[in-house]
């Protein structure tokens, strides 16, 4: 059996794959000169999932949209075969190693069996993850999805002056695991223009990128990113490059706790950086900070409302609700900057804001009060970092107007969906004290997968459009 492991923002994914047996014929490889190869011994069907677009004057109408699996997933093989490329945590030593040209000269990333193999499902406008999904040939661990505009092509969200909203049921999401719904700024087409030796573009989830720059992607700018590979766990690794933008949080979180943040830009992006130096090298979140260095979160927990959010709690999360987001800008228009981020739930037919913040600053940060906040602003940041000791890069980063809609920005923001443990972490991040009620340890990913190996969370009713005009 041969794993292949994944790493999310903020936990990871496990896939282990048998490929297929010694009696399955060999199906035709698109063989091209270009690198970033597609396979074929799959064929690749986007899963439909319905959105809506709204306006004030005309209500809410229905688009048919697809979701895509994120190519670091994918099983990774020889154009010339179904030999693995990368198998566990290290590159195919003769193809891969320290030659990320040859290497995506030499492999090609496959087509998915969503249901089979990765327990996405999709049903008019509601999508499902699963947490555990035991095929045949291989278990998986964890997911993560992109919106598709059409088969080529990433749907993009100018978020400046809207607001997007979404039903969630995370009743099955047990501490230590997370589900998110998040935006990044990748390329629309997954850098298939942009570099030549991307083939595959975003039919198969490639030009993932993120705040935190992540190194342990397998394909960044059409090349493997083998150069320098270095697991770090037996089932762990990073290379010598990451993939860097600008990201949006509209939900991180399980049953028993949750996050919304923004994470600023390092600078144009999409980019590519180069090792520690450039991409940091750093754990998204502490263990005694709000967040990591560019991001910006609002915990209610965290912030003093520990009755907000949980089973039977204001927000009961033992029931689907509905999440709001509205990204207000200076002039109230869609060409000005994003000043506030906004939050409303509803749930059993009652709007809900969210909580404001109830703290009192310790008097070594030299602050005498702390807000009350309940919106993010970039004076909210600023006070979050100075009340919890952390670092505070927002500024320098460019604060809201660089991360919402980031002034270098095409035609919008990417929308991801995914689903994780945290085998680094726990997801103590998120959801063990300060952060949180769950108990330390509670998040342990092999003590998660064999007692809640059915956990899954449920996305559905997305709504994007004038503010006002969604819920």
């Amino acid at each position: 059996m041969t794993p292949y492991k994944f790493d999310l923002d903020y936990g990871h994914c496990t896939i282990y794959y048998m490929g297929p047996t010694t009696t399955l014929a060999l199906l035709s490889l698109v063989l091209e000169i270009y690198a970033q190869h597609i396979g074929t011994l799959t064929a690749e069907v986007h899963p439909s999932l319905a959105i809506q677009q709204c306006t004030l004057a005309q209500g809410c109408q229905t688009i048919q949209k697809s979701v895509v699996l994120d190519a670091n997933l994918r099983w990774t093989h020889r154009t010339d075969g179904y030999t693995d490329c990368y198998t566990g945590n290290t590159w195919d030593p003769v193809l891969c190693d320290n030659n990320p040209v040859l290497c995506a000269q030499s492999c090609a990333v496959d087509g998915a069996d969503y249901p089979a193999t990765y327990g996405i499902t999709t049903a008019g406008t509601s999508i499902s993850l699963r947490y555990v999904t035991e095929g045949q040939y291989q278990r998986n661990v964890g997911s993560r999805v992109f919106l598709l505009d059409d088969n080529n092509n990433y749907m993009q969200f100018r978020l400046a002056n809207r607001e997007f909203t979404f039903d969630v049921d995370l009743s099955q999401m047990p501490c230590g695991t997370n589900g998110a719904l998040y935006f990044v700024d990748m390329h629309r087409d997954g850098g298939l223009s942009a570099f030549p030796d991307n083939r595959a573009g975003a039919r198969y989830g490639t030009g993932y990128c993120d705040s935190q720059c992540s190194r342990d992607l397998k394909w960044i700018d059409g090349e493997a990113n083998s150069l320098n590979w270095t697991p770090y766990t037996d089932s762990k690794g990073k290379g010598h490059y990451g993939g860097c933008c600008a990201e949006v949080d509209l939900l991180q979180g399980n049953a028993h706790s949750s996050i919304w943040a923004t994470h600023a830009s390092h600078g144009p992006g999409p980019s590519r950086c180069a090792d520690v130096v450039e991409c940091g090298d750093r754990p998204y979140y502490t263990y005694d900070g709000i967040g990591d260095k560019d991001g910006c979160e609002f915990n209610a927990y965290r912030l003093g409302n520990p009755s907000f959010y949980g089973p039977n709690a204001v927000i009961n999360t033992d029931l689907p609700f509905t999440v709001t987001t509205q990204f207000i800008t200076e002039n109230g228009d869609d060409n000005s900057i994003v000043v506030e981020v906004r939050r409303l739930y509803k749930q059993n037919g009652v709007v809900i804001p969210a909580p404001p913040s109830n703290i009192v600053p310790a008097p070594s940060t030299g602050l005498t009060t702390f807000g009350p906040y309940d919106t993010i602003t970039d004076q909210y940041c600023h006070d979050i970092k100075t009340v919890f000791n952390d670092v505070d890069m927002t500024d320098a980063y460019g604060g809201l107007q660089h991360t919402v809609l980031p002034h270098w920005s095409h035609d919008g923001l990417v929308l991801a969906f995914s689903i994780s443990d945290d085998d680094e972490r726990h997801m103590e991040w998120l959801d063990t004290p300060p952060h949180g009620p769950c108990a330390p340890g509670s998040g342990v990913p092999s003590d998660l997968q064999a007692e809640y190996p059915t956990s899954r969370i449920q996305f559905s009713n997305i709504k994007y459009g004038e503010i006002g005009s969604t819920y």
